[in-house]
């Protein structure tokens, strides 16, 4: 704006009188020296001012710069070496040139530098004393109040600091020297320890390719594993549909035979099932007979008899999916199909690297691994069957059986170690499996033979193996498959005729006979059922043998009949087959009350009447039944039920 024009052109104007004076000084205008006749305006006298001008600018600032040089450096000096009292006194106050001073540059010794002209400005007022007042040559205030107590002071404080220097730094040199010495001892034994990792290295990539070979080979044989097991299976359950079928086919045929009119013709079919249900009777009563079983009841033995034909197709199939099976793992090496060389693999991690051993979960992983080995040498096992090899003589478990136990037999097996437990858990895994599909689709509860092989096994393995307990998830759906096939049975197998009394009047009829047939038939299976008392859940399995199958089918059976000795032989069976469990206690069973009426009111009235106008032995022989039936009552606590029982033969 305006002000700062009028500002701009006062400096310029300034400038150009101070440039004037010093031309006017150098040219000694003011003095007459050489130089002109002071009428300027000529172009070489404007050219020497425009020279005359930037000299003096280029002194100016080397003066000022050399100045703030200077009084920098003795205020740095000041403040650094106080204690020593020193400055350096050439220097001086700061002082501007004048005038007066560039004359006296000008005039001692013409043009110079900045420095030079400045220096020989000052000289003349330092050299000659006789031109400063005393005054001026006193120390500064700063350095005036400096005393030898105040250096000694200053001194020794800087000696203080100093030695606690000295002592951090000799700390500083003892912990380094330390860790210097531990750095050491850390190579030493890393240098040590290095064999041992680069072993342990080794170790690892060798097992982490191995468990990767391994698993590969694990998933390439299982699915086959998976189809040899349904096949052998489905083997299995047609074999077990066919008895079934065959039962049912014979109770049928049967039936038929006893309602038909007499003089009615059976057609082929029918009569060639006759033959061949006739022909099994008769081998089986000669192989009682043989082996001298005494008491025995027709229809209390099971029909599992098989021809020869069938015998040999089943076991041209059973033998081919052997075969096969034994063919898996024909094209792997001993590593990897050996169940003992796998499980020492394990046992070599676990005995030289514990800790990685547990922090990999193996104990939980073999279990799993193991699991096809162990299947497929029980692939071919049959629990229904008699002569079945036994869990403990298989070849896995005797490999198995010693597995992370150690070398020496006489240590313990630590009881936290879960490799302990690997066996029980490849039973509940393997075989628990195996049994609950074998009592869904094979097993059939009227059988004896195969009901007895089944309990054995099932006992066996809850008694033996703790994996294997009814809180286990694997062991609930076992019993719960069992109760529920034994339930579908007694709902579905027993039948009993219940014929006029004019035809059971007559005992060796077909239809009295097929009555008791089909009787001890339905007993059989009360028999069956009741032997699983102390595995299946109790309350349950009385309402299904009690109500199921005694209400149901067996008092009936027994009321149907005329003959009182017969009515008292079937009870004491049906008594003498329930578990003390079920009628001791002070508690009555409910279920027992129609059977408790019939041996306590019905049958001493029987026996009753059929001894009058009797012979001794007969009068006898009835005393002696219905004494029998008091114990019977006494048996399953309703010893109060016999009062006056045998009142009637008094």
């Amino acid at each position: 704006d305006e002000a700062d024009l009028i500002y701009m052109a006062g400096k310029k104007q300034e400038k150009v009188r101070r440039a004037e004076e010093f031309m006017a000084l150098e040219n000694g205008l003011g003095a007459g020296g050489v130089g002109g006749d002071g009428a300027g305006g000529s172009e070489e006298d404007e050219d020497c001012d425009d020279a005359a001008i930037r000299r003096w600018e280029e002194q100016q600032m080397t003066s000022a710069a050399s100045a703030r040089l200077l009084g920098t450096a003795a205020r740095v000096l000041e403040q650094q070496n106080s204690m020593e009292g020193l400055l350096p006194t050439a220097y001086g106050p700061r002082r501007h040139c004048t005038s007066a001073g560039r004359k006296a540059g000008v005039s001692g010794g013409g043009y110079g530098n900045g420095a030079e002209s400045y220096g020989q400005a000052q000289s003349p007022a330092l050299t000659q004393s006789q031109s400063v007042p005393p005054s001026a040559m006193q120390l500064p205030p700063l350095l005036s109040d400096i005393s030898a107590s105040s250096v000694l002071s200053t001194l020794l404080g800087k000696q203080g600091g100093l030695a606690e220097l000295v002592q951090s730094h000799e700390g500083q040199l003892s912990r380094t020297t330390e860790e210097y010495r531990l750095s050491e001892d850390a190579i030493q034994s890393l240098e040590q320890q290095l064999g041992e990792t680069t072993d342990k290295y080794n170790f690892f990539q060798e097992s982490d390719g191995y468990v990767r070979d391994l698993l590969t080979c694990m998933d390439e044989k299982v699915n086959t594993l998976d189809l040899l097991e349904e096949r052998f299976a489905n083997i299995c359950q047609e074999q077990a549909k066919f008895m079934l079928e065959r039962r049912k086919q014979d109770v049928a045929d049967e039936a038929q035979e006893n309602t038909q009119q007499a003089g009615t013709m059976l057609n082929t079919a029918h009569q060639q099932r006759v033959a061949e249900r006739e022909a099994r009777r008769k081998r089986r009563r000669q192989s009682r007979h043989s082996r001298t079983v005494q008491g025995h009841n027709e229809g209390y033995s099971s029909d599992d008899e098989m021809t020869e034909s069938d015998k040999l197709r089943l076991a041209t199939q059973r033998d081919h999916v052997v075969t096969e099976a034994g063919k898996l793992f024909e094209d792997v090496a001993d590593d990897f199909r050996d169940l003992k060389k796998i499980g020492q693999r394990f046992e070599m991690w676990k005995l030289a690297y514990r800790s990685t051993y547990e922090e990999a979960y193996i104990s939980l992983c073999v279990t799993k691994l193991f699991a096809p080995f162990v299947r497929l040498e029980m692939l071919s096992w049959n629990p229904l069957e008699t002569g079945q090899v036994h869990i403990e003589d298989t070849a896995w478990f005797k490999d198995l059986l010693q597995f992370s136990a150690g070398t020496d037999p006489a240590v313990l097996p630590d009881a936290s170690d879960d490799d302990t437990f690997l066996i029980p858990h490849l039973v509940e895994k393997v075989i628990v499996a195996k049994l609950r599909d074998f009592v869904q689709h094979v097993w059939d509860p009227m059988s004896k033979t195969q009901t007895a092989n089944l309990l054995g096994v099932v006992k066996k393995i809850i008694s033996d193996y703790p994996s294997v307990h009814p809180g286990n998830r694997a062991t609930v759906d076992l019993l719960q498959n069992i109760y529920d096939r034994l339930k579908m049975s007694v709902d579905v197998d027993p039948y009993i005729p219940l014929y006029p009394k004019g035809v059971m009047d007559s005992t060796n009829s077909k239809p009295v006979q097929f009555f008791h047939r089909q009787f001890w038939s339905t007993y059989k299976l009360l028999v069956n059922a009741v032997q699983w008392q102390g595995v299946l859940s109790a309350s349950r399995l009385q309402q299904l043998c009690l109500d199921g199958l005694v209400n149901r089918y067996l008092l009936r059976a027994i009321q149907h009949l005329s003959h009182p000795y017969e009515c008292a032989d079937k009870c004491a069976k049906v008594v003498g087959v329930l578990p003390e469990s079920w009628v001791s206690g002070k508690k009555k069973q409910p279920s027992l009350d129609g059977l408790v009426m019939l041996m306590s009111s019905k049958l001493p009235t029987m026996l009753y009447h059929a001894s009058l106008g009797a012979s001794d032995v007969e009068r006898k022989k009835a005393r002696s039944t219905c004494q029998m039936l008091e114990q019977l009552l006494c048996q399953i606590g309703r010893a109060k039920d016999t009062a006056g029982m045998m009142a009637q033969f008094m």
